[in-house]
């Protein structure tokens, strides 16, 4: 490996991680929007780093997923969960979210659409809106009576 393969490498380790620190830092500002308000009782912070298949089958291309969620439990005892996956399959990173309640069968609240990246580097671009939409929607959120 040469001097400059070796410091692209360490440039886009960093850039990787300084984006799911970004990621992290987010979904705790969710988390601290939720424990404010007055009708949730209690908050938790996730995270989840995957490897699929499970199995190591070689059916299946391998892929990676960085999921984070905050959970908030209502003081009426409702469950809603904000989740963000971040997946990386055959070179292409996707992003998508979700907003959910946890009933019998987990019931989606959010209307958030799945991006698809074709580099890191465009998601590094693209994330951040997407990211700030997902901080609002916490903040948006009315605890159902």
């Amino acid at each position: 490996m040469t001097s400059s393969t070796s410091n692209e490498a360490d440039g886009t380790a960093q850039a990787v991680i300084i984006l799911l620190a970004g990621i992290n830092r987010s979904m705790l500002e969710i988390h601290q929007i939720l424990s404010s308000k007055s009708a949730v009782g209690k908050v938790t912070h996730t995270c989840d780093v995957r490897r699929y298949p499970w199995d190591g089958g070689m059916d299946t291309p391998e892929w990676y997923s960085f999921e984070m969620y905050v959970e908030a439990e209502t003081k009426t005892g409702d469950l809603f969960c904000w989740s963000f996956d971040l997946s990386l399959q055959s070179g292409k990173w996707r992003l998508s979210r979700d907003i959910s309640k946890q009933e019998k069968y987990q019931q989606s609240l959010g209307d958030f659409d799945s991006v698809t990246y074709e580099s890191f580097s465009a998601l590094q671009d693209g994330y951040a809106p997407l990211m700030s939409e997902f901080v609002r929607s916490a903040e948006n959120f009315v605890v159902p009576s």
